[in-house]
């Protein structure tokens, strides 16, 4: 069970059953303190007149009445214990099937989203192969739409990634495989899918790169990072016509700045687009497609390269996401 449902066990069962156990215990202790004090006072002086048979009977009788006004107690509190086992048993067979049944759907999702990869791979590769003998034969036409293609199969296997992570990342962990690699030349390649249809739309490309040094990153990782933020500009700031992304070697480490001039992000809101399924406000969201996982997988990784990935809440011409990566990565990055 998770640290959430073993909590809520505790507070269903084990708090209510230690306040009946202590309800019982005092009113137990108490019930025998009086019949000691009863007692103590038919053995002082002002009794010893009374009859020793009379003082026997009120005795037997207090006792009597004693162990009588405590049987009701008794039921309550063993009553209440039964009450609060069940419904703590209860608790437990309904967590276990719900986790049970999540495993099962994260499963499931998991193996859908495998056996995508494999014929959207081939699509990718064929489509490539296409687009190299229209280019040959020079077909402007086909070379057009077989870039359409490329560019609809890239954004499906963004989408597969972002579903195969998010999985992992709810089953077992997320990791990532570091390997020597020059940002720069990520972004160039991460963009390149992207530049044509941006710019077939109006958009204005300014690309200013400044991170020629080689680091230990996971090429894959940063695409996908990369490549969530500019869909999220190609969905919500159209209308702004401008993209721009940066890269910067600064003391403590290399920056990657995506902006553009759109609606921007709602104030307060900095945080909660982080969030799994989360989406912006419906005006923003009207009519555009979206898992709400892109953002939640991207700041994973970037936390998996002890990096971090927020929105700039000084920026007020749109919207500017800036990734922040370590020179050199800790000794043990994505465990």
């Amino acid at each position: 069970m998770s640290s959430r449902p073993s909590l809520l066990l505790v507070l269903l069962v084990i708090m209510p059953l230690s306040l009946l156990a202590w309800l019982g215990t005092y009113l137990a202790r108490d019930a025998v303190n009086r019949t000691r004090e009863t007692n103590l006072v038919f053995q002082s002086a002002e009794f010893s007149s009374v009859n020793p048979q009379i003082l026997q009977g009120v005795r037997a009788n207090m006792a009597e009445l004693a162990r009588s006004a405590m049987v009701p107690v008794y039921l309550a509190v063993a009553s209440g214990s039964l009450l609060v086992l069940a419904l703590g048993w209860l608790f437990f067979r309904e967590s276990h099937r719900a986790m049970r049944d999540a495993r099962e759907r994260v499963s499931f999702v998991n193996h859908v989203s495998h056996e995508l990869k494999t014929p959207l791979t081939n699509i990718q590769l064929y489509a490539e192969l296409a687009t190299e003998r229209a280019e040959g034969v020079e077909d402007d036409t086909a070379v057009r739409y077989l870039g359409i293609i490329g560019t609809e199969t890239a954004r499906l296997s963004r989408l597969i990634n972002n579903v195969l992570n998010l999985a992992r990342k709810q089953r077992d962990r997320l990791t990532i495989q570091l390997r020597e690699s020059i940002l720069d030349d990520v972004v160039r390649k991460a963009l390149e899918t992207w530049r044509s249809p941006l710019e077939s739309r109006g958009m204005v490309l300014n690309l200013k790169l400044g991170a020629p040094e080689p680091m230990q990153i996971d090429s894959d990782a940063i695409e996908q990072i990369l490549g969530n933020l500019i869909s999220n500009v190609e969905k919500y700031a159209l209308s702004g016509k401008y993209l721009g992304i940066f890269t910067e070697t600064g003391a403590k480490g290399v920056r990657l700045t995506v902006e553009d001039r759109g609606a921007g992000v709602p104030v307060g809101m900095q945080e909660t687009v982080f969030g799994a399924f989360e989406r912006l406000r419906s005006d923003l969201t009207e009519g555009v497609s979206g898992t709400g996982i892109g953002l939640t997988i991207s700041r994973e990784l970037a936390h998996l390269h002890s990096g971090k990935l927020e929105v700039d809440a000084g920026y007020r011409e749109g919207a500017r996401f800036v990734l922040t990566l370590p020179k050199k990565s800790d000794e043990n990055p994505g465990s």
